[in-house]
């Protein structure tokens, strides 16, 4: 079922549904799991520290992912379109995310950003259509081009810094955003029709 190799989960070559990685892996290797359609629910042990580049790429029916706090990297595309997942829960050693890691995850309707978290990359959460409100941990300090790029029904913001900075268009096509809370710099930050701490006329 797994295709392990000094200690990185090479392939998943199983075909159920709930998905338990054996204790002992320590990355999750590239396309490992992707486009695997009949995965519903996977949880990784402690002890993971990596997830490649599109590990979990278009797990189309993937609702539940557990992640543990051991791992410190994710790839770029990780979780791209995997459009059944509805809440992430990013592990306290996660630094970045990195460029288009949960890109096209159209149901995804909750993150909880841990502290400690210092960058979003570029396009991390473009197209999560089903977003509505995010806060982003005291210890962010840099949001990338396009970061929330069109997440269509984002209609608040929250800073925990007043030192978070904010590329142009990272909130670009976010046509439902009215509130951004906190005490930051926006600078020339481009956002479609919001206005900073007001609602919209």
């Amino acid at each position: 079922m797994f295709e392990i190799k000094d200690n990185v989960l090479v392939k998943y070559n199983g075909s159920e549904g709930f998905v338990r990685v054996p204790e002992g892996v320590e990355v999750i290797g590239e396309n490992a799991f992707a486009r695997k359609d009949m995965i519903e629910s996977i949880i990784l042990p402690e002890g993971v520290k990596k997830i490649e580049k599109n590990a979990f790429f278009s797990c189309n029916s993937l609702m539940s992912v557990e992640l543990p706090d051991s791992i410190e990297y994710i790839g770029p595309f990780a979780f791209a379109w995997c459009k059944s997942v509805a809440e992430i829960f990013l592990p306290a050693n996660l630094e970045k995310i990195e460029d288009s890691t949960f890109y096209g995850c159209l149901n995804l309707m909750e993150v909880e950003f841990n502290e400690g978290l210092k960058e979003i990359g570029k396009e991390a959460f473009s197209d999560c259509s089903c977003l509505t409100e995010v806060t982003l941990p005291e210890s962010l300090e840099m949001i990338s081009y396009g970061a929330f790029n069109k997440c269509i029904r984002l209609k608040k913001v929250e800073f925990l810094s007043p030192s978070t900075k904010c590329s142009d268009k990272a909130f670009f096509g976010c046509k439902s955003l009215i509130t951004m809370a906190g005490n930051m710099e926006v600078g020339n930050m481009y956002m479609d029709k919001i206005m900073i701490n007001k609602k919209r006329k």
